[in-house]
């Protein structure tokens, strides 16, 4: 149950769904967001993390490079179950950290380093923003 290194692959991730509505507050969170910076997203169950974690990148993407982190590993959209998965938008650069548990709460040590690493690997491939799609708090 150890960190995965790094892989690059052609595969893309599949998006949370498109809004429907922005919601004015997403969009006062863009404008006051600065230039650099890791986003992580926290909230509970169905708040709509990864909806806004996906528009969030997108948005972002115009303004500079952007690496998504999906540490919500019961529902991941980057890598497999249980594992934290990470991309740079636009680029084939992606990985995966196995964290060996699809719910946190059962291995918080290893959810903790995955998450860990994909973050340092987001930064690494010199991205402008890291966006963090965690699990339910």
């Amino acid at each position: 149950m150890g960190l995965q290194e790094p892989r690059h692959s052609n595969e893309t991730a599949s998006p949370a769904d498109a809004p429907t509505e922005v919601r004015p507050d997403w969009l006062d969170l863009l404008a006051a967001l600065p230039s650099t910076g890791k986003l992580p997203a926290l909230g509970p169950t169905d708040a709509g993390k990864s909806t806004l974690c996906w528009w969030l990148a997108g948005e972002l993407a115009g303004r500079g490079s952007v690496a998504l982190v999906d540490a919500d590993v019961g529902q991941s959209r980057i890598g497999p179950p249980a594992a934290v998965g990470w991309l740079k938008l636009g680029t084939a650069t992606s990985g995966f950290y196995f964290v060996g548990a699809t719910n946190p709460a059962r291995r918080p040590a290893s959810h903790f380093r995955a998450t860990l690493g994909a973050c340092d690997a987001a930064t690494a491939s010199q991205a402008a923003w890291t966006v963090i799609d965690t699990p339910a708090t």
